[in-house]
C-alpha cells in the first residue's frame, strides 16, 4: 500500500476517535455557593477581566468619534504652526493621537479595575455580614483536565454542566473526587440599593463569568439564584446597571424578565450609554396566592 492509500484509509478513523475523546461521557458539575475567603484571587481576576474586557470597543468607537478628528487635526496643526515641521511629516502625527486615546480608555479602566478592589478585599465584610445580602461563586467540576478541557472548548463547544446549590449538593452526597478538575468561573453580588424612592430594593452587581465558559447557563443560573434570595428576603425588586458593550448580559437579563431604562454619559466626548435594569419581585406567598 501506498503513502497516500494509507493516509486516506487511516484519516477516517483517526478522526472518529478525535471525536469520541473530546466529548465527555456525562456532563460536568457546577455548584452555585456562597462566597469562600479561598475564592478571592479567582473573583479578583474574573472581576477584572470582565472590566478590562470592553476596552477594545471603547476604543474603536473612540477613533471614530469626533474627538479624534480633533485630536488628529490639532496635533497637525501645532506640529506645522508651531514647530514649523514639514506637513508630511506632521501627518505622521496621527498615531500620537490614537496612542493617546488607547491609553486614556486604557486609564479609565484601569482605574475603575483599582476601584473594585475596595470591596473584592473585604467581600466577606461587605457582602456577607447582612443576612439580607450575599455573594456567590460558581465552581465547575468537569472529568478532564485543565488543559485537556481547554482543548475540548475551543473544538466542540458543547461542555454543559449539571447546576446544584450547597444545599442540594450536602443533600445529594454527590461525590467530588471523582471530578478531575475544578475552578471557580463565575461569580454575583447581592446588596441593598441606595435609590431613595421608599421601597426596599436590592442591588445586583459584580455579575460576572469567564469568558470561555460563557453561554453555558452559568450567568442566568447565578442570576436566578440571586433573584431567589431577593424574593425569599422580602425584596420588593432588584436593580442593576450594565453598560452598552455587555451585550451577552443584557440578552440574559431581558430573558430574565428585567426591563431597562437607558442613560447616556460621555467619556471624552464618547457616548457611552448604559442601562439601569430593573424587576418587581413578589414574595413567595403572593406568587402562591397568585397561583
Amino acid at each position: 500500500m501506498d503513502d497516500q492509500s494509507l493516509r486516506e484509509a487511516l484519516l477516517p478513523s483517526n478522526e472518529e476517535n478525535d471525536d469520541e475523546s473530546t466529548v465527555p461521557s456525562k456532563p460536568g458539575l457546577c455548584l452555585l455557593r456562597p462566597f469562600k475567603q479561598q475564592d478571592e484571587i479567582a473573583v479578583k481576576k474574573i472581576i477584572n477581566d470582565a472590566t478590562m474586557e470592553p476596552m477594545g470597543e471603547y476604543f474603536m468607537k473612540a477613533l471614530f468619534s469626533e474627538i479624534f478628528l480633533q485630536m488628529a487635526f490639532l496635533s497637525i496643526a501645532v506640529g506645522f504652526i508651531g514647530f514649523s515641521i514639514p506637513l508630511t511629516l506632521c501627518v505622521t502625527l496621527i498615531p500620537v493621537a490614537v496612542a493617546v486615546v488607547y491609553i486614556a480608555i486604557y486609564a479609565a479602566h484601569a482605574i475603575k479595575v483599582m476601584e473594585l478592589h475596595g470591596d473584592l478585599s473585604n467581600i466577606s465584610q461587605v457582602y456577607q455580614q447582612d443576612q439580607d445580602t450575599g455573594f456567590w461563586v460558581a465552581e465547575v467540576y468537569d472529568f478532564m483536565e485543565g488543559s485537556e478541557l481547554s482543548a475540548h472548548f475551543n473544538i466542540t463547544k458543547k461542555v454543559m454542566y449539571d447546576f446544584v446549590t450547597q444545599e442540594e449538593l450536602d443533600r445529594r452526597e454527590i461525590n467530588l473526587a471523582e471530578y478531575k478538575h475544578r475552578s471557580v468561573v463565575g461569580c454575583i453580588a447581592l446588596t441593598h440599593s441606595l435609590n431613595s424612592d421608599n421601597v426596599r430594593k436590592a442591588w445586583l452587581r459584580r455579575m460576572a463569568v469567564k469568558m470561555e465558559y460563557r453561554r453555558r447557563n452559568i450567568g442566568s443560573n447565578l442570576l436566578e439564584l440571586a433573584i431567589d434570595f431577593a424574593r425569599r428576603h422580602q425584596y420588593k425588586g432588584i436593580e442593576l446597571l450594565t453598560t452598552e458593550c455587555h451585550y451577552q448580559a443584557r440578552e440574559m437579563y431581558h430573558k430574565s424578565g428585567f426591563t431597562a431604562t437607558m442613560n447616556t454619559r460621555y467619556f471624552f466626548n464618547v457616548p457611552q450609554p448604559t442601562y439601569l435594569f430593573t424587576m418587581s419581585l413578589k414574595s413567595s406567598e403572593e406568587s402562591k396566592k397568585l397561583e
